[in-house]
């Protein structure tokens, strides 16, 4: 899985001007919330509408604060699919945390709507 974004490159620090990679391998939901809950106290809603990622230590570019929005999406043979959007993460910046997206696939129907309008 790959992710993209502008947002900041350390916690509270300026945004990136230009549009980074995080790459990345899915977590369970249930991993997420108990990985959330145990490890911040902070008890966000992972559910079924949730794609939870955990950050690949390739490049040391992060997920963080200003993400949120961007896609996360997987080539399958050289075609490209967009399979969250940015929701929510820990905002720490250094790739402890999963980040958390909207399960794009639990919208087609409103989104084909919205687009075919």
């Amino acid at each position: 899985m790959q992710f993209s974004g502008f947002g900041e490159i350390t916690h509270d620090g300026p945004s990136t001007e230009v549009k980074k990679k995080v790459l990345g391998a899915l977590l369970s939901n249930e991993q997420c919330s108990k990985y959330y809950t145990n490890s911040t106290g902070l008890q966000r809603s992972v559910n079924e509408n949730s794609i939870c990622m955990r950050e690949l230590p390739v490049n040391g570019v992060h997920f963080c604060g200003g993400d949120s929005g961007g896609p996360l999406m997987y080539s399958n043979k050289k075609r490209w699919h967009v399979e969250g959007i940015a929701a929510w993460g820990a905002q720490i910046c250094d790739g402890r945390y999963p980040a958390v997206f909207t399960k794009v696939s639990q919208y087609l129907s409103w989104i084909m709507g919205v687009t075919e309008s």
